[in-house]
């Protein structure tokens, strides 16, 4: 009967060409409507609460992954998970302007094309959290979420797909042990991070850094001198830079100051 129905649907259609050539126009309308997104340059107030709210959003969605996996929602825990690795990205991209106190609108379309991408450019950004986060953590963050977020696979546990030729649905693409091991770390990096940067003073500690310590920071790094970097370093965190760190960033020069620690 539901093939059937589907079957005399598609007649009707045919028979009509003004019916379909309407509906055809509708999707095409509908299609094109672009999806309206920020790319204006951020103050920052703006940065500091947009910062924040990336990370409580990263916390809220770890806790409804591990829920939806208690109950047996293997492949819907896993997208969510997905979701809460790029919220906590995100936030530490934003976390990456601190200090920033001067980019041009090509630099903010770069930077805006990094934080809608769900690219991998979002697990790169855990390197903004070198300060707060053990190395295994970090490590751990961009080898697992790197390949994740290049392959989609946050799809792969909403959608069927077509594999080979064959169907696949979200419960044969992922599981439970895919589900449990990305969920299990990044509850512990997302949970970690929030007991050393607690979400509810995040805001208010950004502003505070980009005042005065991270543009400090940013000074040092933008002079590529590793003895300049040290000073500053000390300066502003009121503690030595281990050797192994300072040689880490003046090798990468990422583009954020350390995060002080209240």
């Amino acid at each position: 009967m539901q093939f059937a129905g589907a079957v005399i649907h598609t007649a009707e259609t045919r028979s009509s060409n003004h019916s379909i050539d309407t509906f055809n126009l509708m999707v095409c309308n509908a299609r094109d409507v672009p999806r309206r997104r920020e790319l204006r340059p951020l103050d920052a107030e703006q940065l500091a609460s947009l910062a924040q709210a990336c990370l409580v959003n990263s916390i809220e969605l770890i806790v409804e992954a591990q829920e939806l996996l208690d109950v047996g929602h293997i492949p819907r825990a896993y997208s969510i998970a997905v979701t809460a690795g790029e919220e906590f990205g995100k936030s530490q991209l934003v976390i990456g302007l601190v200090g920033a106190t001067s980019r041009d609108a090509e630099e903010w379309r770069t930077w805006w094309k990094g934080f809608y991408s769900h690219g991998d450019k979002l697990a790169r950004a855990i390197v903004n959290a070198r300060t707060l986060l053990p190395e295994e953590l970090i490590t751990s963050f961009a080898a697992v979420m790197i390949p994740i977020l290049k392959e989609q696979r946050r799809e792969w546990g909403l959608y069927v797909d077509m594999v080979e030729g064959v169907p696949r649905s979200p419960q044969q693409a992922i599981s439970l042990d895919d589900a449990h091991a990305l969920i299990a770390m990044l509850s512990e990096v997302i949970h970690t991070y929030a007991l050393i940067s607690p979400p509810n003073t995040l805001r208010d500690r950004f502003l505070e850094a980009h005042r005065g310590p991270a543009q400090e920071m940013r000074a040092a790094l933008d002079s590529g001198n590793a003895e300049v970097i040290r000073t500053a370093w000390e300066r502003t965190t009121g503690q030595p830079i281990d050797d192994a760190l300072l040689a880490w960033i003046t090798e990468n020069m990422p583009n954020a100051g350390p995060q002080t620690q209240e």
